[in-house]
This record gives C-alpha cells, structure tokens and sequence, in this order.
C-alpha cells in the first residue's frame, strides 16, 4: 500500500476554523483531486501497445468524509506484469511514477482546496 504523508501544520490550523461537514468535504475534494493525478499521470506513463491498458486505468473513492480514500488501478492482469516486470521481460512501471507524482503535489493541491473553502 502506498500513502501520501505531508507536512500539513498550516492546513491543520485552518481546518481547525471549520465544521466537521465542511472538513470532510475538503478531505474529499483532496482525494479527488489528488486520485485524479495518480490516474491521469500513470496514463501517461504507461507504455502503450493496443491502448487497453491505458484506456483501463480507472479510479473509485471509497469511504466519506477525512477517511476517503482514491483507488487507482486497472482489472487487467497483464497490469502487474507490466509494472514490475516478469521473469522473461523488465517492468515499465506506470503506476509508482504517478503516485510520486501525487505526492510531489500533495502539499499544494491540499493548501489549494482549503483556501478556496476559507
């Protein structure tokens, strides 16, 4: 499993100024956007041979409110193989770089979403 760990003080501070209701659909609309990165990242990073793979790459929310969470993935089950590899053939890994491309924007896409609730 992979997280996106942040230094959120100053979000922390703000979101102490709101309701609970208007804190999870912040943390929503985080995740959201945040999910939305990961899927649109790795379809540009996944290799492409007939587009199935590219075109399966899909996203979910589970939960509500602050214990949301974005499901990234494809139900393809070649997917793995191209990711991480075979024994026969090198992974070419499409779902880790758009994770860290996530994580790159966590700390802004956060502060984004709660300025424009402020």
């Amino acid at each position: 499993m992979f997280s996106i760990n942040t230094d959120a003080k100053d979000i922390e501070k703000i979101l102490g100024k709101f309701s609970q209701s208007k804190i999870d659909a912040i943390s929503v609309e985080i995740v959201q956007n945040l999910g939305s990165i990961v899927k649109n990242s790795a379809r540009n990073y996944v290799a492409v041979d007939t587009g199935a793979l590219k075109g399966s790459i899909d996203m979910i929310i589970e939960g509500d409110g602050a214990s949301s969470v974005a499901i990234i993935g494809t139900p393809l089950d070649y997917a793995s193989s191209q990711e991480y590899g075979t024994s026969k053939q090198s992974g070419q890994p499409f779902l880790r770089p758009a994770l860290q491309d996530a994580r790159t924007a966590s700390n802004d896409v956060m502060k984004a979403v709660v300025k424009k609730h402020a």
